[in-house]
């Protein structure tokens, strides 16, 4: 999420001073103090002088938070990671916008927010702050560095699901950890200029590099696969589902309908028993966000992958999913689950680099439709879990898109078993 949507989410600005001024403090050996307020228009054209600090001013449209003294470096930042959209009706009042944004004498005009941040901090002209959904990251662009940081009261599983993924042994895609603090509130790491696939143009974007990054997947995955009975492995899913709806957000609507969908469910896997006796699903540690805007691209060549806040163990298959389904983007959802219901190569033909595994899934009907049923809990979990914060003051954008697209998938999937039924008994 930008900060733009952050903003309605959570009281974002109170969560921005306690977790900065902490973070600050821990990693300067001093105090430190942060405040958060929005900008009077005339505080845009005027220079504020702050003899014992500094003041960083916030896009909160472009997710960006710069100092007010910002070195050319901030400004080539903002032009490489946001001049393109992947939409393309917006892209030539995009590349207007940020080359505005992206001009010293114009920058903090289009700002809205400000941080006043005391004492001062040590190379500020080179420092960009990023909103994030569970972080705040912090980069210096001179001397190559980033700093993870969790927002004050969210989960920390977030930052020990990242940390324990990037310390797998082996050579891997990402880039490497510095300092960690000692309650893994927040890291160092080594900042790689990259941009994500979802911003390259054309010209700079090729499917090479979506190959790459899924290869590695594939390499990832088959690292820590094993077997599981489907059976424990769907109740597992929904006893996960129903504690995170107890959360505030979720009225008695929400929890109605969420039992429908998982008595729904119940039912469709009770099916498929019948047909096929004791199921089992290939689970692996995966990645938990597998999608266009993790994946970054350096030199038009190298591939990274960054954001792994929700690696856990899930179904072999959830990766590639939330990739080719583009699941991040709920709306649609269904119909293009119908679509992979009715042809395994709707989903083979979003992925380059697809498997051995992952393909012999695709192939057979009945994998197939095991592996959507699963899926949609999966999502369901995901979604669930980002909404359950106590803190949160509305439900996420994409929630509310999801909702509208479990009922329709899984209706859908009781049909596409309907259907193979009455095929097989005609055939029998």
């Amino acid at each position: 999420m930008k900060i733009e949507q952050l903003l309605e989410r959570e009281p974002f600005g109170k969560i921005l001073e306690v977790t900065l001024s902490r973070f600050f403090s821990e990693y300067y050996g001093r105090p430190y103090q942060v405040v958060w307020k929005k900008l009077a228009l005339y505080e845009r054209f005027v220079k504020a002088v702050r003899s014992d600090g500094e003041r960083f001013y916030c896009n909160p449209f472009l997710n960006i938070i710069f100092a007010q003294d910002a070195d050319q470096s901030v400004f080539d930042f903002l032009t490489v990671n946001y001049r393109h959209t992947p939409h393309k009706y917006r892209r030539q009042l995009q590349k207007i916008y940020v080359s505005l944004v992206a001009n010293h004498y114009t920058a903090k005009l289009f700002t809205t927010y400000c941080l006043d941040i005391k004492p001062r901090l040590p190379g500020s002209s080179n420092i960009v702050i990023l909103g994030g959904n569970n972080r705040i990251r912090l980069i210096d662009l001179q001397n190559k560095r980033s700093w993870d940081i969790l927002k004050d009261s969210f989960d920390l599983e977030y930052m020990i699901s990242e940390l324990t993924a990037r310390k797998r042994e082996g050579s891997w895609p990402f880039p490497r950890l510095g300092t960690i603090a000692h309650d893994n509130t927040w890291f160092e790491a080594e900042y790689v200029d990259a941009v994500s696939l979802n911003r390259l143009t054309e010209e700079e974007s090729s499917p090479q590099l979506m190959k790459q990054a899924l290869e590695f997947l594939g390499v990832w995955l088959e690292k820590t696969v094993t077997s599981c009975s489907v059976e424990s492995y769907f109740q597992s899913l929904v006893a996960r589902i129903k504690i995170n709806c107890d959360a505030a957000l979720f009225c008695k609507q929400d929890r109605d309908m969420i039992g429908e969908w998982i008595l729904s469910a119940q039912n469709i896997l009770g099916r498929l028993m019948v047909d096929s006796g004791e199921l089992f699903v290939d689970i692996a540690d995966g990645h938990g966000d597998f999608q266009y805007g993790n994946i970054l691209a350096c030199n038009n060549r190298q591939v990274w992958i960054v954001d792994w806040e929700h690696a856990g163990k899930r179904q072999y298959a959830y990766d590639y999913l939330v990739f080719s389904l583009y699941s991040r983007f709920p709306s649609g959802l269904s119909e293009r689950i119908l679509s992979s219901l009715r042809d395994g190569d709707y989903v083979s033909q979003r992925l380059p680099g697809l498997s051995i595994r992952m393909a012999r899934l695709l192939a057979d009907n009945k994998k197939r439709r095991l592996m959507l049923l699963l899926f949609i809990l999966e999502e369901l979990l995901w979604s669930t879990r980002e909404n359950s914060n106590p803190c949160f003051l509305q439900q996420s954008g994409s929630w509310l898109q999801l909702k509208q697209e479990i009922g329709r998938s899984l209706n859908y999937i009781n049909d596409s078993w309907a259907e193979q039924r009455v095929s097989s008994q005609n055939l029998g």
